[in-house]
């Protein structure tokens, strides 16, 4: 049964200043998921030869995704060579990673009641999601927000950052730099010209 928010009057303090702490931490774990969907996405593919009936797999996503392109330079004997290079595309563009550096929340409450609670014995008390299980006896503070109009106002401030590169990106970046390559291209035969036909 879901609770419309108006029916709310008043909540233990705890509750109402975890919940934002909660967002955040949802939030993070969003974007980490957002950047993981991206490499997946962006950096690999995945080819019949690999032989997966499904185009996501948990234990293999496939093979890095190469961006390939074609250049000439002169060779040892002073011609033009062709070569190919590849490189992965995930090495080429910035992966999206972000992280809340600082938040800063703000919401105006106003304290209705104050409880005492009897907790009893320590089994009793480490069952309780309320604080520490150590006290025998706790007073609580039950709070309602300082509801203006139809709106519950809340001022939230947050500095996003870069994300820390993890240890497996790290070792990504170093399997990405050792399959750049770069080939020489052999040039094709050149055809022998066909002898006309004797009349």
């Amino acid at each position: 049964m879901s609770i419309e928010i108006s029916e709310v009057k008043s909540l233990p303090l705890y509750q109402i200043m975890g919940a934002p702490v909660l967002a955040l931490v949802q939030a993070e774990a969003q974007a980490a998921q957002a950047t993981a969907e991206f490499i997946e996405r962006v950096g690999f593919v995945v080819s019949e030869d690999d032989g997966l009936d499904d185009a996501r797999d948990v234990d293999h996503i496939g093979q890095l995704r190469m961006f390939t392109f074609h250049y000439q330079k002169p060779g040892a004997t002073g011609g033009m060579q062709d070569f190919q290079v590849q490189i992965p595309l995930l090495s080429l563009i910035p992966i999206p990673s972000v992280q809340v550096k600082e938040a800063e929340i703000e919401f105006d409450v106003h304290i209705h009641d104050m409880y005492s609670q009897d907790l009893g014995s320590i089994a009793h008390a480490r069952d309780s999601d309320e604080g520490d299980f150590l006290a025998p006896q706790r007073v609580g503070l039950r709070a309602g927000f300082d509801k203006r109009g139809s709106e519950y106002p809340m001022k939230v401030k947050m500095k996003i950052e870069e994300a820390h590169v993890p240890s497996g990106m790290l070792a990504l970046f170093k399997v990405m730099d050792q399959s750049i390559n770069s080939i020489l291209i052999p040039p094709k035969p050149t055809p022998e010209p066909i002898d006309p036909p004797s009349s």
